[in-house]
């Protein structure tokens, strides 16, 4: 009998396969008598096949539907009549790759091929590593040492050449086979302070400290030009947009140019005002200049995959920005920035270095904080600090293949640093051959090509993977991050989808691989960003960075057809959401991607091939990130600006959209705490949308603030109330805060088919199941949706989750997840949390027998969390009762002292009033005025004050006056006042001038 599957029937057994392609060819050995084993399909049973194609072929039209399948090739499916009509119909569905109902013969012998040629070995797999230093690093001749410390270093992928850059103004180029020196070309005396490859110019760009840029061919290594600027450039950078090759440089003044170096230079003479001023001109054709930060910018790259430049600078900010550069309406000489990476918890001083995680979709910067910051862009938030540098951080490197970041500090010491587990792996010191003249690390490059980590102080030393660590198998489920994983109801397999375009199918009752392929078209630089089945889940969709869609048949491999769409002018391609749809009786590939636009292609059976998009789709404001369908002919988009926005697909034209606002303070998001208004902004995204076809087709987001929001609108089958009554149409029925931990945000959702259990995932690996069974789409409310289960699934952030229902005749077996993740596995889970298997482990499991699981346990946390929540709210109930209770004890007290009688009998004699009582003597105003102001000094001299003691002598008490007060006086005598009359007594005056006041002035 077959095996059960996860759909309510029996799975098709290999084996089955196995006799049907016997059967066909006429090889009825058995494997177990010592045979000869099979080697493939001849030429003469490829003939006989065709004729017997031929003749089932009754009604002439060149393919085969499922009656004339079964005429034809049913004695030899079901010889021995075990297997059922629903396993047949799924062998039928296999082999009809382009899903259309029939069965051509270019897809039975193509099926037939592929399952001759199938081996079933499960392959081996990489695991993460640590570096040896290269022995014969120590006999590197003294004379090929630059003088001074290599502050740049970069790899010449084409000549296999390292370049190392100095502060003693010289260029040296490396073997990498040997790392013996090669050639050595002197720029001049002034420091080297940046480099980058012009690739298609075939050009190295340097910028030295004279404020100079230097262009060196490739080829002959000769300067071809130079080119002088008005600051010099800290950081330069290069990349292609279009058919323009531009070339970005940052300076000590925040400021950010961009040229156009396919455009040349200008021929200037500077002006007599420019040399007055010591301006230098502006040599370039075409160049912009703005300002992007407030002080040195360190480094600029440029990252498609966030859709512009990003820099770092003394600012303790990162900054990533679109181009064209945007203007500030405000400030004219400034950009508007995309996004600026700058938190509390992030950097505090100058950022020195970053890198773009491609795998993790996260940066990784260091500065002068002695600690490496990763960062989610798309949140503006760090996730996580690597602590244990003694200094700050100058250079960061990434090892995608292993997940791992590479930081050097400025004391030399190199550290390798785990992103699975946050961890730091090991710590390389420079070395005593690398300690000449007391030269440290200054410079770091990893070259995945070869396996090989590049420091460098006065000289290149080459560090070298482990061999038994680079060769020895692993427990991830692929060798790249898992865009997806997705449960197939039809054929009853698990297919996982891995960036290297790896993809795998399982059996989920026993994690065993069934076949596995990869797109032999596809290049280094492309990976795979989205997945999907089609509709009837016969064929599978997958899209790439480059804007690519590709249908395939994943059950042998083949590629039916590449869907393609125009380039967008900012080459904003990655395909971010993929679905497909009917309307009417036409068939539809739907996919959104960067370029704010849902692209459309008609579902021809004919095609093959490239084949363009039907239509597309505008009026998104922003990046789209989900996209989803219900019948008749709604389509869903949800974007990082916060809207939900609805389209019509037989006219394209939104209808309406609906915008995730900050929810109140009473909705008790973890992720206000502590945010401000500006952070918040940023966290509204929404990442995924979903439909509840059983709920009225109520519509449920996820995003980055934490909450789950239940929408309710004109497209459901019947009007809400709510909606009648009102002009409205459409509103947020409820919102629940998730409750996941605040640092992450919500990245992925599923709901059951019957809708009675709703899965959310975030981006720090963790799940949560909720039960909506309650939940009325006509008197929506939050208390409706109650959590059930809450644990970690993953270290780092879940790409996506799927609910696989149980069988209909082991309905107790419950429901099962299924989750992938930036960490490589893929995973299956229960329910409630118990971890079934991974998918590529070396031991199967059956998924009826828990005693064959991986763990007995399960791992949910929602009790504990709650238990400790409570038992704070208890502990602050309990403190809030004992200050109440102190507050009482001492008001209490304070009662008991104004009503306790005195210790001694006081008697009060109350006497009438007869007459006023005289009236006190008292001073009017709030104080006497009894002093007089001595004109010469301005000091008060106070008539009833007695004399105060001195310390100092009684000839000492009056100070010299000054010259300016002896002029004063002389002024003020009347003698010298012309038409004054004569004073009776002259010497008076001169008494009173001469003689001190009370103050002995």
């Amino acid at each position: 009998m077959g095996s059960i599957d996860g759909t309510g029937g029996l799975q098709s057994s290999p084996q089955k396969h196995e006799n049907f392609r016997k059967g066909l060819l006429g090889d009825e050995k058995d494997d177990g008598g010592g045979g000869e084993s099979d080697s493939g399909i001849t030429l003469e049973q490829i003939l006989a096949l065709k004729e017997r194609f031929d003749s089932a072929d009754q009604d002439g039209g060149g393919s085969l539907d499922m009656q004339e399948f079964m005429d034809a090739f049913g004695s030899i499916i079901n010889k021995d009549g075990s297997m059922t009509q629903e396993q047949i119909a799924r062998l039928f569905m296999q082999i009809d790759a382009n899903s259309d109902g029939g069965i051509d013969w270019n897809e039975f012998s193509t099926y037939m091929l592929m399952e001759s040629q199938s081996s079933g070995t499960v392959k081996t797999h990489q695991v993460g590593n640590f570096f040896l230093p290269d022995p014969l690093g120590k006999k590197a001749d003294p004379d090929w040492f630059h003088r001074e410390s290599a502050d740049c270093m970069l790899i010449d992928s084409v000549g296999g050449q390292y370049l190392t850059a100095s502060k003693d103004g010289t260029l040296r180029l490396w073997t990498a086979s040997s790392m013996q020196l090669a050639k050595t070309i002197v720029t001049g005396q002034s420091w080297i302070l940046a480099m980058c490859w012009l690739t298609k110019s075939a050009r190295l760009v340097l910028s030295t400290a004279d404020r100079r840029i230097r262009f060196y061919d490739i080829h002959t290594w000769e300067q071809v030009v130079e080119v002088q600027l008005q600051s010099p450039a800290f950081c330069v950078c290069s990349w292609t947009f279009g058919e323009a090759e531009l070339l970005a440089m940052g300076n000590e003044k925040g400021e950010v140019t961009v040229v156009d170096i396919s455009k040349g230079l200008k021929e200037v003479r500077p002006t007599g005002k420019e040399k007055k001023q010591k301006k230098r001109p502006d040599y370039w054709n075409d160049s912009v200049t703005k300002v992007v930060h407030d002080g040195f910018i360190h480094q600029m790259e440029m990252v498609e995959d966030l859709g512009g430049l990003v820099t770092c600078g003394a600012d303790s900010a990162i900054v990533i920005f679109e181009y064209p550069l945007q203007s500030d309406p405000n400030h004219k000489d400034r950009i508007i920035p995309r996004r600026i990476l700058k938190h509390a918890r992030g950097h505090q001083k100058g950022v020195k270095c970053f890198q773009w995680v491609v795998s993790h979709k996260l940066i990784v910067s260091g500065g002068l904080e002695r600690q490496v910051v990763i960062w989610n862009p798309y949140t503006c938030k760090p996730v996580v600090s690597l602590d244990g540098h003694q200094s700050g951080i100058a250079k960061v490197q990434v090892n995608a293949e292993f997940e791992q970041v590479i930081s050097l500090a400025t004391d030399g010491v190199v550290k390798v640093w785990d992103l699975r587990n946050n961890e730091c792996v090991q710590s390389l010191s420079e070395g005593e051959n690398l300690r000449e003249k007391g030269a440290r690390n200054s410079s770091i490059v990893y070259d995945a090509a070869r396996h090989r980590l590049i420091t460098c102080g006065l000289c290149p030393h080459k560090w070298t993977i482990n061999p038994q660590i680079l060769n020895s198998s692993t427990d991830v489920t692929h060798r790249s991050p898992v865009v997806a994983a997705l449960y197939n109801k039809n054929f009853g397999h698990v297919v996982t989808v891995a960036e290297d375009s790896e993809v795998t199918i399982w059996k989920p009752t026993t994690g065993n691989e069934v076949f596995n392929f990869i797109d032999q078209d596809r290049d280094a630089e492309t990976f795979l960003s989205a997945a999907a089945f089609d509709d009837n889940g016969r064929r599978l969709l997958t899209g790439d960075h480059h804007g690519r869609v590709r249908v395939w048949n994943f059950s042998n491999g083949a590629c039916i057809k590449t869907l393609v769409k125009p380039t967008d002018l900012y080459r904003r391609q990655e395909i971010t959401g993929l679905t497909m749809y009917q309307y009417e009786e036409t068939r539809f590939f739907a996919a959104s991607s960067w370029d704010r636009k849902i692209s459309v292609w008609v579902d021809d059976s004919e095609d093959s091939g490239t084949v363009d998009p039907f239509l597309q789709i505008g009026g998104n404001d922003d990046d789209i990130l989900s996209i989803a369908f219900t019948y008749p002919k709604i389509l869903a988009t949800g974007a990082s600006d916060g809207n939900i926005n609805m389209f019509d697909i037989e006219s394209g034209a939104r209808r309406l959209s609906m915008t995730c606002t900050k929810p109140p303070s009473t909705g008790n998001t973890p992720r206000q705490t502590g945010s401000s208004p500006a952070e918040l902004s940023n966290m509204q995204y929404v990442e995924k949308v979903i439909f509840l076809e059983h709920r009225n087709k109520t519509v449920v987001s996820v995003g980055g603030d934490g909450h789950i929001r239940f929408w309710e609108g004109v497209w459901m089958e019947t009007a809400p109330q709510s909606l009648s009554s009102s002009m409205l149409m459409s509103r947020l029925a409820a919102i629940v805060p998730s409750g996941h931990w605040p640092e992450f945000g919500l990245v992925e959702t599923d709901v059951d088919d019957a809708n009675q259990v709703l899965v959310t995932c975030d981006e720090g690996g963790y799940i949560k199941v909720w039960d909506i069974s309650e939940y009325d789409w006509q008197a929506p409310s939050p208390s409706q949706v109650k959590a059930t289960a809450f644990w970690r699934a993953h270290p780092l952030t879940i790409s996506t989750v799927n609910l696989i229902p149980p069988p209909a005749d082991n309905p107790g077996r419950g429901i099962l997840l299924l989750t992938a993740s930036a960490d490589k596995r893929v995973l299956l889970w229960s329910i409630t949390g118990v971890l079934v298997g991974q998918f590529g482990q070396a031991h199967a499991w059956d998924v009826d027998n828990p005693s064959t699981w991986v763990t007995s346990q399960s791992a949910d946390i929602l009790n504990d969390v709650l238990q400790g929540l409570f038992s704070v709210m208890n502990d602050a109930k309990a403190a809030e009762a004992d200050d109440e209770e102190e507050e009482r004890d001492i008001l209490q007290e304070l009662d008991d002292r104004l009503r306790k009688k005195p210790s001694s009998s006081v008697q009060f004699k109350v006497s009438p009033m007869k007459k006023l009582p005289a009236e006190l003597p008292s001073r009017k105003g709030k104080k006497g005025r009894d002093y007089e102001v001595d004109l010469l000094t301005g000091d008060r001299v106070y008539k009833n004050a007695p004399p105060k003691k001195s310390a100092v002598g009684e000839e000492r008490q009056r100070p010299p006056m000054s010259q300016y007060l002896k002029h004063f006086a002389k002024k003020l005598d009347p003698d010298n006042i012309v038409g004054a009359p004569a004073a009776p007594d002259g010497g008076a005056r001169e008494a009173r001038v001469a003689t001190p006041n009370a103050k002995g002035q």
